[in-house]
């Protein structure tokens, strides 16, 4: 924690990944969504965060939110929540663990990812879905989220590919 300038500089960083890995998983969907390999549209990253920072949301006070709370703040139909851990060779050979709401990464060589899509209205749990990753050295969040998501999408309710 020393090395990553104490607990502001680990916040920034986790903040700053946390942010990556939103732009993986849009990137992803996106994609999706111009091969019309998926049925449903995905709101942008950017209107969410700013429709998030607009309404004071901390990742303290998501928290403390139903998934039918959040859905009706973003004006959206359902909510894609989950989480990303990943570990960082470190000197000494220690790794760290950064758990997201909005999500963190960066250079690793393990991700999980824990993703769950829950209805606006009712706040139903629709889908989930857990996957691991080990990667060589110096995979990046793109990378990892690419490949787990591709792993997902049989199993991705809304992606033509769905083996339901």
């Amino acid at each position: 924690m020393k090395k990553n300038g104490g607990a502001e500089g680990v916040r920034v960083l986790e903040e700053r990944e946390g942010l990556g890995v939103q732009s993986a998983l849009q990137s992803y969907f996106l994609k999706q969504k111009a091969d019309n390999d998926i049925t449903v549209d995905v709101q942008d990253v950017a209107r969410t965060n700013a429709l998030l920072a607009k309404n004071g949301m901390t990742t303290e006070k998501m928290l403390t939110m139903t998934m039918e709370e959040l859905a009706q703040l973003l004006g959206v139909d359902g909510v894609i929540s989950g989480t990303f851990e990943s570990s960082q060779p470190m000197s000494g050979g220690a790794a760290v663990a950064m758990l997201m709401v909005g999500g963190f990464s960066g250079p690793t060589n393990t991700g999980k990812l824990a993703i769950s899509i829950n209805d606006g209205k009712s706040g139903e749990l629709l889908w989930k879905y857990d996957k691991s990753l080990s990667r060589g050295f110096g995979s990046d969040t793109n990378s990892i989220i690419t490949t787990i998501m591709r792993k997902a999408s049989r199993q991705f309710p809304y992606s033509k590919e769905f083996k339901g």
